[in-house]
């Protein structure tokens, strides 16, 4: 009777060791494809830069997604109406493409694919790749890898030590872009905003790592955490530092757990800040300068007020999908206020895109459709406000990071677009998800075991331990 209420009898550790879910073994081969797709997504465009004729993202992706669909072991979830809008969304972008004869363009074909069918299309399928907990701590713990490797660079960069800067094209395209402007990290992607998305949200990972993780994977979450928040400075990116300015503010807002760690929070964010100035005398002047750079605003001034002109001139049905890009300069005028430094570039705002493109009921669709789906997924927390859910909180964090950009940038991003619609899609469909949700964590011999202080259920158990101890 002790071994049953202990949960260390012989069935216990046979099931944890090779049961369902708990064993390297049985994570499904779509997994596997859909991970390495993610992280791959990373040098997404550069991949003959690193001697690989094809991107091997854009294999792994259907490969995860047709495998998913095709194993019986991996668990479905129901259809949601909001998968429906996002269906129809596409074929109206697409129509749009067709009909605007935009669609032969390779940049109008891949700006559809990549900024719309992926994010809808991992969101929907985002349960089937995260179906159990293992496979979400899989997926964090690879994240947080990234950070990791995405943070040195960044500090290498910056720093100029090139031996750290893998691959090389990295230091070839900084010193190209550095320019007059000042240096902006852009790691693999070759763009700081790109990179300061990334950083902050494989340091929401390496979040989930530390509050859900075994100790030494703990330990590792909240050093890369710590790393990937200062690392995303150096990108020099305004969207990016407001981004994580609202996500920390945020997190203590609904952690609040975290409320007894504030001492302990300042004084790390004063030591790296300590440090980071020591190691880099130009930070502060490089981040002085940034912040008080006008030619972005501009920009964003410009090519928004060419996007309403484009609206009043189609406001049904839109210039077309990828027309903006190349006949942008037929809106774009000249103001009082401030110069015209470019007329060939997107419009800075992902929403008001949509509208002069597709036109406004198709943006009032795509708005139905982040409203429905990730809007809905993050209203939904578990216990309500004062409770922990690691989950909610950094996929809310998750989700600023990728907002805060789409209404300041055109927002191009692979990486942290799909990384935000997987995490959201996941979060949109759990409560449908049979899987236990206690949190559970690697041993050595790639076995699980529950991550103490996760929940009810494990502090449940550590009652019915003590009370059963001699």
């Amino acid at each position: 009777m002790t071994q049953t209420q202990h949960g260390s009898g012989p069935t216990h550790d046979a099931a944890r060791r090779g049961g369902r879910g708990t064993d390297l073994r049985t994570v499904p081969i779509s997994f596997w494809c859909f991970v390495g797709a993610l992280l791959f997504n990373v040098f997404a465009g550069q991949s003959d830069k690193i001697g690989l004729p094809v991107p091997p993202d854009r294999l792994l992706f259907p490969a995860a997604i047709v495998l998913a669909l095709l194993d019986p072991r991996v668990r479905r979830t129901p259809w949601r109406g909001v998968y429906t809008l996002m269906s129809l969304f596409v074929v109206v972008a697409a129509c749009s493409a067709l009909f605007a004869d935009t669609l032969p363009r390779p940049d109008s074909a891949y700006a559809l694919l990549d900024r719309v069918l992926m994010p809808f299309l991992l969101f929907a399928c985002a349960p089937l790749f995260l179906a159990t907990a293992l496979q979400r701590l899989l997926l964090v713990r690879a994240l947080t890898l990234m950070g990791a490797y995405l943070a040195v660079v960044a500090i290498a960069q910056t720093a100029g030590i090139t031996a750290l800067v893998f691959p090389s094209y990295i230091a070839a395209g900084a010193t190209v872009n550095a320019g007059t402007e000042t240096f902006r990290a852009g790691g693999p992607f070759l763009s700081g905003e790109a990179n300061g998305m990334a950083l902050a949200m494989c340091g929401c990972a390496a979040f989930l790592v530390a509050a859900l993780d075994r100790a030494g994977w703990r330990i590792l979450g909240l050093t890369v955490l710590a790393i990937c928040l200062g690392a995303s400075i150096l990108t020099m990116t305004r969207s990016v530092w407001l981004s994580v300015a609202i996500g920390t503010i945020l997190v203590l807002v609904l952690e609040r757990r975290l409320w007894r760690r504030l001492p302990e929070i300042l004084a790390v964010a004063v030591a790296l800040t300590a440090v980071g100035i020591a190691m880099l005398p130009g930070l502060v002047d490089a981040v002085s300068q940034r912040g008080g750079t006008s030619r972005s605003l501009f920009d964003r001034a410009n090519t928004n007020a060419a996007a309403l002109r484009a609206i009043a001139d189609h406001p049904v049905w839109g210039v077309g999908w990828g027309v903006f890009a190349h006949d942008g300069p037929n809106w774009v005028r000249q103001a009082d206020a401030y110069p015209l430094t470019s007329v060939d570039i997107e419009i800075h705002n992902v929403v008001l895109s949509r509208v002069a493109e597709l036109g406004l009921p198709a943006a009032l669709l795509y708005l139905a459709c982040l409203i429905g789906g990730p809007g809905a997924a993050l209203l939904a927390r578990r216990g309500g406000l004062g409770s922990s859910d690691p989950w909610h909180s950094a996929v809310s964090v998750i989700a600023v990071l990728w907002i805060v950009p789409s209404m300041t940038s055109p927002n191009p991003y692979t990486f942290p677009a799909f990384v935000a619609f997987t995490f959201t899609g996941y979060l949109f469909a759990r409560d449908d998800m049979a899987d236990d949700q206690t949190p559970q964590a690697l041993d050595d011999r790639g076995d699980t075991d529950d991550v103490e202080g996760s929940g009810s259920v494990a502090a449940g158990r550590t009652a019915g331990s003590r009370a059963a101890a001699p």
